[in-house]
């Protein structure tokens, strides 16, 4: 029984070492490792009483090399990707379109267009025309109004002693940086002499106090936010015009050092004025000097003035529209006689109505 045990102890012990040499274990090779003596002894249920079992000759193997340690699989590097280089910034070209002439005491349309850059590579920049400045006869700097989509407009006006010669215009930005240009050349406007014979009374009439801050305030003080007006209006009244603007007056044939501001249509006494386009009232008051006076703020820089009427038919704050019946024709305030006087004004500056209106001439 003993024997048995024994046999199998060393078979056992054996199969160890080769396990763990194979397994690399270190201080441990196939060559410490006992040969096992093979026995059948347990194994066969009759063994041979005689048998004699050779045993196997020692196994020739070699030492365990020491382990090395295996390297990591190198990581995958993915390639670089190009840099993305940010897209050119440039400052998206500016269209300022306008007529190249204009004459004195009428005004200039003018519409600037941001155009879009031809190669989609190109990033824009931010741009905003904030007024336009005019060249030419003092400088006058006039407010851009945006009508959406990249495009602003405007009205610049030319004084009626605005010198004959080149002029330009010029696209600012709100820190007065030059985005664009252009020439105009103004031409003479051809007004002529008026002489008017006054009375001894009429010569002597003045302004009542407020009276003209209320006209300058007119002419200057409208409403930025929103635009009334029409390029073409209709005229107040049906009648010929027997006076043009911009004539120099000369009273009793002496030079008031003024001009004609307005046009005079010979309509009769009581003639229904209406509104040439739409308007809130600002001034509805008969005044000394201007009799009795409606005045129009039409929005964007652009306001109207309707003066000597015998009869005042609205309130100021009331809205008209083109047509409506603002007053009736008079004599009242500087008049010689039944007739509508009319004037136009843009930022400020008188300007000729028959380039928005087209009266007959007497």
């Amino acid at each position: 029984m003993m024997g048995r045990c024994k046999s199998f102890y060393l078979s056992s012990m054996g199969a160890a070492f080769i396990a763990l040499a194979l397994m690399g274990l270190p201080g441990v090779s196939l060559a410490q490792a006992p040969v096992p003596v093979l026995s059948m002894v347990g194994i066969a249920a009759n063994p041979p009483s005689a048998q004699v079992v050779k045993p196997l000759p020692p196994l020739q193997l070699r030492p365990a090399a020491t382990p090395v340690s295996k390297a990591p699989s190198p990581s995958v590097v993915p390639t670089p990707l190009k840099p993305q280089l940010p897209k050119a910034t440039a400052s998206p070209p500016v269209a300022l379109l306008v007529d190249s002439t204009v004459r004195q005491g009428e005004v200039l349309f003018v519409a600037v267009k941001i155009m879009p850059p031809k190669e989609s590579s190109t990033q824009v920049a931010s741009v905003v025309p904030h007024h336009l400045h005019w060249k030419g006869g003092g400088g006058l700097d006039v407010p851009l109004y945006s009508r959406g989509a990249g495009v602003w407009e405007t009205v610049v006006p030319v004084r009626v002693d605005h010198p004959v010669g080149p002029g330009g215009l010029t696209v600012m930005d709100a820190s007065n940086k030059a985005l664009a240009s252009s020439a105009v050349a103004v031409t003479s406007g051809g007004y002529a002499k008026q002489n008017i014979t006054l009375s001894g009374g009429m010569g002597a009439l003045t302004p009542e106090p407020g009276e003209m801050d209320a006209i300058g305030k007119l002419k200057t003080d409208t409403n930025p936010a929103e635009r009334l007006w029409q390029k073409q209006f209709a005229l107040p009244v049906p009648e010929c015009m027997n006076s043009p603007f911009g004539n120099l007056r000369y009273h009793n044939g002496k030079f008031t050092g003024n001009f004609h501001k307005g046009i005079d249509q010979r309509s009769p006494q009581g003639r229904l004025v209406k509104a040439p386009t739409e308007g809130v009232v600002k001034i509805a008051k008969t005044y000394r000097l201007h009799g009795g006076t409606v005045g129009l703020d039409h929005g964007q820089g652009v306001s109207s003035i309707y003066i000597h009427l015998s009869r005042i038919n609205v309130k100021p704050g009331q809205r008209v529209k083109s047509g409506d019946i603002l007053g009736q024709v008079g004599a009242t305030g500087f008049a010689t006689g039944p007739h509508l006087h009319w004037g136009l004004f843009v930022h400020g500056v008188p300007v000729n109505p028959t380039q928005w209106v087209h009266p007959d001439v007497c």
